[in-house]
């Protein structure tokens, strides 16, 4: 019975040992670097995105905000849903013009110190496609939407996509 008391014992706290493993702390450095870009954040929720990097929700000026910041501190991208009306009308007209007969099912905005990109998913029927587009027009990539196991919409593996450099 001793025996299986101690057993019991040592299994319970390689348990919780494991479960802190993977319940890490965020940085102080990258919550200093958040502190520093967004301010007024409210609602803050982390998450560890990888070993590498440091994921974040919050509340900004009413919107919905998620934010990526590496192990270092660097901010590395935004993103954020939008309205249709808050999307400029030369991305618009690009969706309208090469994406004829398909409608914004979502919209959302990606911004990193390189670039801005506006990402939406266009549905027509059951096709569903991902399109991004730079904020003066250009399409940047479209593909096939996936889910997150990596199977488009229609049950296939894999994701048709293709980028423009033009």
């Amino acid at each position: 019975m001793k025996h299986l008391l101690v057993l019991t014992t040592v299994l319970a706290l390689l348990c919780f040992s494991a479960y802190g493993e993977t319940k890490k702390e965020v940085p102080a450095v990258v919550k200093e670097a958040f502190a520093k870009k967004f301010p007024t954040a409210k609602d803050v929720k982390w998450d560890k995105e990888n070993d590498k990097e440091w994921g974040v929700e919050f509340e900004l000026a009413g919107k919905e905000l998620s934010a990526n910041f590496d192990n270092a501190g660097l901010w590395t991208e935004t993103g954020y849903e939008l309205e249709s009306k808050e999307v400029p009308a030369v991305v618009n007209a690009a969706i309208t013009k090469d994406f004829a007969g398909y409608k914004i099912e979502d919209v959302a905005m990606s911004e990193s110190k390189d670039s801005k990109v506006y990402e939406f998913v266009l549905e027509k029927g059951k096709d569903k496609l991902e399109v991004d587009v730079s904020p003066d027009g250009r399409i940047l990539k479209k593909g096939k939407k996936t889910d997150e196991d990596g199977e488009n919409d229609d049950g296939e593996d894999g994701e048709d996509g293709e980028e423009n450099d033009d």
